[in-house]
């Protein structure tokens, strides 16, 4: 879409050249744009002016921001010829706010590294480095800039390294230049890994650089946004080579850019660095950039042969002086806190050692003074001393209802070292030691609702940086492993962050006590519970995040779930919920979903129950696919269901179907009228299918029926009167009992007198069959799926009453399986006012959307 600006820049340019030819009239004879390009030597560029300047403005090309060098290059020499100065800032001002507002690329748009990215996962980085390191404009730094874009497309030859190492002092702006490289200057056919490492930040550790580099690689190898299930370290080269290949694959080069690489927490003798994490050879054509400053040296776990030990690929960073004049001002901020009186200091101490994620409230309880205190000294400083942050919450809604929940973090890694020392060693130790009581106060209290957000997510951080100190270990070990704090954790739905900190504290505790067998077993059995209790999390739980409009959250919660095809079904459910509230995510979300029941697929066993499992997960991302607008996709992977591998839900294609044309109708009630025919002839090859459970074919059509639209419509009607036919054909005897049950909930809304009567004959034989002990498996060897539907058959048509007397008339020895569960749990959540369930779907669900229960590892 273009910009008035665009139109701008077309007429100043244009006006430029009429000057310019005008003013050489005078003197020699009339120049062309050849002449323009040959003097500045780029070939062709005769040729990019004419489409910069098409005699028709609609049809003239905006020049890219990549292009500017080149646009400056013409403006010198029309500005000389003109006679004029060349103002470089006002026309790179100018391109900068020319440039189209774009629209979300399809996702087979090869310049688009984040695609394919359904959970955002480079948006929301890029979000990070915008808020806590990126300018608002770099000055002075173009041939830098210019140096680092050749180092990224320059082909590969002997003479060209793959490392590339920016150094300079604190202040010189080495994290700016990156920054902008990264998100404001990316070279065409370049896709960016990228990791801004900040002590102050507290992401300077293998854990969190691992964290945030995997994500970004595995969206780029398109393995959706969850790496395997290894260890973090493990994965980080098989991922770096499988996204470097992938994007060879597509005609990019994969570039790693690693800011702050001095402030690496693993650097000392005894660590493990994030330096030696980095590949001695960089796969598949791809190139590495570090920036940090000269000091401290290359860690000791780097390999003798590691291209960073090598003296030729340093590069020296002139410091920028505006840099330097904002490092002045944000130092006297802090030195004018720190001198201004008892609360000040305590607010800088407390930020300082907490390493951010304390609101202005916590800050008020530790400093013991009030809040409005609080606010008066934050808001008194700039944003060069303070940054906002939420440290490892900022995926995370707000839990409180009132009061002022942002956090602050120092504004940068100098910062947080020079108040340090002002501080003294002393006073930070009994700093840490009010978080460490604070903590303790809470753990006393068994973690209440009211605990305070700092201690359930970010506290563990100030204990991991501690790392290499058996107290502090063992504090994290005891932290993670509290149940009463996971289960505070759970309550939050966080059960993602209560992995993810009992994987890292297993980290240190292998690397500092190797020999705490029982710590470790302890943590590993934590991490195993956690994990299988994902299971158990309902899928709508991260959908209803969706629907709030936190959408990060919701996909972080449904890749919580242990086995892919419960990431498959969760995420086509927060798909769903975020086409109800015009998500642009939802169709990525959708392909995502899509990517693990393929997993699931290939990862499935007949032989346990896995293959229905992950058919129920291909079913839920097809219908999530025709949801979100892909109908090639969608209908592409509808046709691939494998109704065999679902034994106990015979209907299960025709219902997946008609819940496709349910998705579909708002967008292409054409669509919706196809797949509800391919649902009816799915149905039609089921009524032929002399082994299909009976009741099955009624819960076809009921799904027909209920996705056809109106109840008045003919295609309702027609399905309708099957139904009723059907039901009314069946033999008498217990064989029938699921046919009428099933019959009498179809029909219940549009011939309720006929559902009553229907509703009442199931029950009777029902009963007289429970009377006389007679056969009650006859539904697939499941009697209380049976006794199930005909007390939802009973309530659906106002026979509550007699639904509660049918329940009580079991005999004993019915209501009881052979593994002592209570077969009667289905009735009495039916009499209570539960949502009736499908005949045949064993999830739970009127629609094939979720698995029914994993079977253990161990039934294999």
């Amino acid at each position: 879409m273009r910009t008035d600006k665009s139109r701008e820049l077309y007429e100043a340019l244009r006006a430029l050249e009429a000057r310019a030819i005008s003013a050489r009239k005078k003197t020699k004879p009339p120049p062309s744009r050849r002449e323009v390009a040959g003097l500045t030597g780029v070939a062709g560029l005769d040729r990019r002016i004419a489409e910069w300047l098409h005699k028709d403005p609609a049809k003239a090309k905006v020049p890219s921001t990549s292009s500017s060098d080149q646009l400056i290059d013409v403006v010198r020499v029309w500005s000389c010829w003109a006679g004029e100065d060349c103002d470089e800032r006002y026309w790179r001002t100018l391109l900068d706010e020319a440039q189209p507002v774009r629209t979300a690329k399809r996702r087979t748009d090869p310049d688009d590294a984040g695609s394919d990215d359904p959970r955002g996962v480079f948006r929301s980085h890029a979000a990070w480095i915008g808020q806590y390191v990126l300018p608002d404009r770099l000055r002075d730094r173009e041939g830098e800039l210019r140096e680092l874009e050749d180092f990224c497309t320059s082909p590969d030859t002997d003479s060209v390294p793959g490392y590339a190492w920016w150094q300079a002092g604190p202040w010189a702006g080495k994290s700016a230049l990156m920054a902008e490289l990264v998100l404001r200057r990316r070279p065409a056919g370049v896709d960016f890994v990228s990791c801004f490492i900040g002590d102050h930040l507290g992401n300077n550790d293998r854990d969190s650089f691992l964290q945030t580099v995997n994500r970004q690689l595995s969206v780029l190898a398109r393995q959706g946004t969850q790496p395997g299930s290894g260890r973090a370290e493990e994965e980080f080269p098989r991922l770096l080579t499988e996204a470097a290949e992938a994007c060879r694959g597509r005609g990019r080069r994969l570039v790693l850019v690693v800011d702050g690489i001095d402030e690496d927490l693993g650097s000392g003798p005894d660590g493990l660095s994030i330096a030696a994490l980095l590949p001695t050879k960089p796969p598949a054509s791809m190139r590495v950039i570090v920036a940090g400053r000269p000091n401290p040296p290359v860690p000791v776990g780097v390999r003798s042969d590691h291209p960073l030990r090598g003296a030729g690929i340093v590069r020296l960073l002139a410091p920028s002086p505006l840099a330097s004049d904002v490092s002045d001002l944000a130092r006297r901020e802090l030195h004018k806190l720190l001198s201004g009186g008892p609360v000040g200091r305590d607010v800088l101490a407390l930020v300082t050692v907490s390493q951010g994620g304390l609101t202005a409230g916590d800050l008020a309880h530790l400093a013991n003074t009030i809040p409005h205190e609080v606010d008066v000294l934050l808001r008194g400083v700039t944003g060069r001393s303070f940054l906002p942050g939420d440290g490892d919450r900022n995926h995370l809604p707000q839990r409180a209802a009132g009061g002022d929940s942002r956090t602050r973090v120092l504004g940068h890694t100098e910062l947080h070292r020079e108040a340090l020392a002002w501080l003294g060693e002393t006073a930070a130790i009994g700093y840490e030691a009010r978080l460490h009581d604070w903590a303790e106060e809470y753990r006393a209290k068994g973690w209440p609702p009211e605990t305070p957000d700092y201690l359930l997510y970010d506290y563990p951080r100030l204990l991991r940086r501690a790392g290499g100190v058996a107290f502090a270990t063992e504090r994290l070990a005891s932290l993670v492993l509290d149940p009463r704090r996971q289960r505070a954790l759970l309550g939050l739905n966080s059960i993602d962050a209560a992995v993810s900190e009992v994987e890292q504290a297993a980290r240190l505790v292998e690397r500092d006590a190797p020999d705490d067998l029982a710590t470790r077993a302890a943590l590993a059995v934590s991490r195993d519970v956690l994990t299988h209790s994902a299971r158990g999390l309902p899928s709508e739980i991260p959908a209803g995040f969706a629907r709030l409009g936190h959408w990060q959250r919701a996909t972080d919660l449904a890749l919580t779930a242990p086995y892919p095809e419960d990431k498959a079904v969760a995420l086509a459910k927060v798909a769903k919920a975020l086409v109800g509230v015009n998500d642009e995510r939802a169709a990525e979300t959708a392909r995502e979903a899509a990517r693990w029941a393929a997993r699931a697929r290939e990862e499935s066993a007949p032989s346990n129950g896995d293959e229905s499992n992950a058919e129920y997960a291909v079913a839920g991302a097809a219908v999530a696919l025709v949801a979100t607008g892909q109908e090639l996709e969608g209908r592409n992977l509808l046709n691939t269901l494998r109704s065999y591998a679902v034994l106990e839900n015979g209907a299960f294609p025709c219902t997946t179907a008609a819940e496709a044309a349910a998705a579909a109708r708002a967008w292409h009630p054409q669509l919706a009228e196809e797949l509800l025919d391919q649902a009816e002839v799915l149905a039609e090859a089921l009524r032929a299918d002399r082994h299909a459970e009976p009741a099955a074919l009624v819960t076809a059509w009921s799904a027909i029926a209920e996705a056809a639209g109106s109840p008045g419509s003919v295609r309702a009607a027609g399905i309708h009167a099957r139904i009723s036919d059907y039901a009314r054909a069946a033999p008498a005897g217990p064989e029938s009992v699921a046919v009428w049950a099933t019959a009498a909930l179809a029909l219940v809304d549009v011939h309720p007198e006929e559902a009553a009567e229907l509703a009442q004959q199931a029950a009777g034989t029902l009963r007289s069959a429970l009377r006389t002990r007679a056969d009650t498996t006859g539904s697939q060897g499941y009697p209380e799926l049976m006794l199930t539907d005909v007390a939802y058959a009973l309530v659906a048509t106002g026979a509550v009453d007699e639904a509660k007397r049918l329940v009580e008339a079991v005999p004993e020895g019915l209501a009881t399986s052979w593994f002592g569960l209570d077969l009667l749990a289905g009735a009495r959540a039916a009499i209570s006012g539960g949502t009736p369930r499908s005949r045949d779907d064993t999830s739970g669900s009127t629609c094939p959307e979720g698995p029914p229960t994993r079977r253990a590892e161990g039934s294999k």
